[in-house]
């Protein structure tokens, strides 16, 4: 094996191993609703608790996931390997997934009805 390619290996395990390791916050993330009354089926309801629960692991997933995206983009960009452009591409669906679940439960801890029955904490 080259020493290039051993060495771009072992560069990309710390994020390998962080993805893996993350791997339960985002299925956690993606999975909550930061409004558990709509998701039920009830429109109208506010959840005090929703935005919170979501953000608590989203955020911190899509940190990881990110700074994973960005080491397989450099990556397959130095090296143009197929395996890493399509990790890449996988990632980068995830953390488009995460953003918009991020966007929705800041929306919704945002909007002013929130802010009225539950207060402006975060």
């Amino acid at each position: 094996m080259p020493a290039e390619t051993q060495k771009n290996r072992t560069t990309l395990k710390p994020f390998v191993l962080g993805m893996a390791l993350a791997a339960p916050l985002v299925g956690i993330g993606l999975l909550a609703s930061s409004n558990a009354y709509r998701a039920m089926g009830t429109e109208g309801a506010i959840d005090c608790d929703g935005p919170l629960s979501v953000l608590i692991f989203a955020v911190p997933g899509f940190i990881v996931y990110a700074a994973g995206l960005t080491a397989f983009l450099h990556s397959s960009w130095r090296h143009l390997r197929i395996r890493d452009v399509a990790i890449a591409a996988v990632t980068a669906a995830i953390c488009v997934a995460l953003g918009v679940k991020i966007a929705v439960a800041v929306g919704d801890h945002s909007s002013v009805s929130h802010q009225m029955t539950c207060g402006s904490k975060l």
